[in-house]
């Protein structure tokens, strides 16, 4: 398989951060139809168990996404989404050491660039995607049976990639109807990631070709509450 696209640690580096201060929400008081997996690691302080937290803005256009989808009998399963720079930190150390036993002839160095296609790195300068509240990973049901799109969630594999093409037709109709709906909200996937969607962080800047994006990194939830950034409405 050719060497898909995907944007580059520098490229995402030189994305102007403008913050606009939107809050935190629970994605599922603004996504009514969306179904929440309970499988996540983190659990974030103040936060009940099974609430997943995004901007408002991201939440709204997830909830159009849902809607988009719901004719042709899909719904939406939220994963992870928003993590502390601490947690992001974490995942990628745990993906730099699963790489690491996957590939012992690789140096640290090319570990290294290599984890850093799938996860983030938390680093002065740089705005990961999750901590910015600005992404979600996502798998989609059919009448409660989850679609088969290739690959399984949190793969580190080639078949998680938007552009892998070596797909039965029905992964494939699968792929394109989600894409299709996903873009016409004004999302983007990373490229190595079909089940990562972004909006107005840095890597949704890179992506979509803009050089501003107005979601910075959110330090914690403590932090986002003291600067009045967290709203927590529950059903």
């Amino acid at each position: 398989m050719k060497e898909p696209w995907f944007p580059s640690e520098s490229s995402i580096g030189k994305i102007k951060i403008k913050e606009c201060g939107e809050p935190l929400v629970n994605l599922a008081y603004y996504c009514l139809g969306i179904k929440t997996s309970l499988d996540s690691d983190i659990q974030l302080k103040g936060i009940p168990k099974g609430v997943r937290l995004v901007r408002k803005g991201f939440a709204l256009k997830i909830a159009k996404v849902q809607e988009g989808l719901s004719p042709y009998g899909y719904r939406l399963v939220v994963h992870h989404t928003y993590r502390t720079p601490e947690h992001q930190k974490q995942e990628w150390e745990e993906s730099y050491k699963e790489f690491k036993e996957k590939h012992p002839e690789l140096s640290h160095r090319q570990l290294v660039i290599l984890t850093n296609r799938y996860v983030s790195p938390v680093g002065k300068g740089y705005s990961p995607a999750h901590p910015s509240g600005g992404s979600g990973d996502f798998d989609f049901e059919i009448d409660g049976d989850m679609v088969d799109l290739g690959y399984k969630m949190d793969e580190l594999s080639e078949r998680c990639s938007i552009y892998y093409k070596n797909l039965t037709p029905e992964q494939n109709k699968h792929r394109i109807v989600i894409m299709r709906v996903i873009k016409k909200n004004g999302l983007t996937q990373y490229p190595l990631e079909f089940w990562h969607v972004d909006y107005n962080n840095a890597l949704w800047a890179a992506c979509s070709g803009r050089r501003v994006a107005l979601y910075g990194t959110i330090d914690s939830v403590e932090w986002a509450r003291e600067h009045n950034m967290l709203e927590l409405k529950s059903l």
